[in-house]
């Protein structure tokens, strides 16, 4: 971060944690900086100015001021933008807080910060508009998510000898990949392979998703989701990530979700 004793960004609140009876900590997603935390002394006050500005998801321009001995920033000025959550469904507010989950246990280097902010911007932009099968726009938001990362995850080719996949589609939970059917039948992989739990098969329409996940936008009306289907990306993406990031990654807002 600059080492200007002031700084000024474009900010979406992923955090609110309360401090005092009168103060906030919040967990911000900056344009310019990445993830910071700030202090947001008296924002609990009705006469306070920032009263309504630290909502969670809500985008606001904000002026900072920071110390020389805290990472903690304090919150000088702040106009809120917009306001994301008012008036959306449960099962809307339940993804958007879900990619909010995703960004919170993120490692954004600064140089970066803006691909990221406009990924969840565009997300939380996005996702209230679409009236069906809103879980795949997730799944594309957590797909995109991974190619800023570097490791985009296609179902194209074998992650064991590299060879094209059928529609048939198994992740190996232990190598952190699909893998062809013949991989999956020599004997050394099914040593590896010996638990079921390390397998997650995609046949049908599940498999579909997966290979059209990067298009998905233009087959909302056309594909149907089951609790099954979502079971399962859910779980393959969730080990996916935790293979090559963070392996105590969770998507708590999701717990209680279902798809319509």
């Amino acid at each position: 971060m600059t080492e200007s004793r002031y700084i000024t960004s474009r900010c979406i609140v992923l955090r609110v944690t309360d401090y005092s009876e009168t103060s906030y900590i919040l967990l911000l997603l900056s344009k310019d900086f990445g993830l910071i935390s700030a202090i947001a002394k008296g924002a609990k006050k009705q006469s306070s100015k920032f009263f309504s500005v630290f909502g969670l998801l809500n985008e606001f321009e904000g002026e900072f001021s920071r110390s020389p001995n805290s990472e903690l920033l304090t919150v000088i000025n702040a106009s809120l933008i917009k306001s994301y959550l008012p008036g959306l469904k449960y099962g809307t507010v339940q993804l958007l807080s879900a990619g909010a989950e995703l960004i919170r246990q993120s490692v954004i280097d600064e140089k970066e910060s803006e691909d990221y902010y406009r990924l969840f911007y565009n997300y939380l932009s996005f996702l209230p508009s679409v009236e069906k099968n809103q879980i795949l726009i997730f799944w594309r938001y957590v797909y995109s998510y991974l190619k800023l990362e570097g490791i985009t995850l296609v179902p194209d080719n074998c992650s064991h000898c590299a060879s094209k996949l059928s529609n048939t589609l198994f992740y190996s939970n232990s190598i952190g990949g699909f893998i062809c059917s013949s991989c999956l039948e020599k004997e050394a992989i099914l040593r590896d392979l010996s638990n079921n739990d390390r397998i997650i098969t995609l046949t049908g329409v599940t498999a579909e998703i997966m290979q059209k996940l990067p298009s998905i936008g233009n087959y909302l009306e056309d594909i149907a989701v089951t609790p099954t289907t979502y079971n399962l990306i859910n779980k393959l993406l969730l080990s996916y990530l935790r293979f090559h990031l963070n392996p105590q990654i969770n998507f708590v807002s999701l717990k209680h979700f279902s798809v319509q």
